[in-house]
């Protein structure tokens, strides 16, 4: 549902865009976000990738690790 409603979205911005003839600076204004936009979208879709990427492989506890008493 949510990927549905989010290309939706960009599809309407897409045809807002094209809609009319952007002057020059609008239309690198519209390549800029786009690439913004590739880029998230690239960081949420490899999310777990780069959790593995920058994991040291040390075992993960639940509990918080609390300093040693003196």
């Amino acid at each position: 549902m949510r990927n549905t409603v989010l290309l939706a979205l960009a599809a309407f911005g897409l045809a807002a865009a094209l809609a009319g003839t952007p002057a020059p600076t609008q239309a690198a204004g519209v390549l800029i976000a786009a690439f913004g936009a590739l880029v998230g979208a690239l960081l949420v879709i490899f999310t777990d990738e780069l959790g593995t990427l920058f994991d040291d492989g040390a075992p993960r506890t639940s509990r918080r690790v609390r300093g040693s008493a003196p």
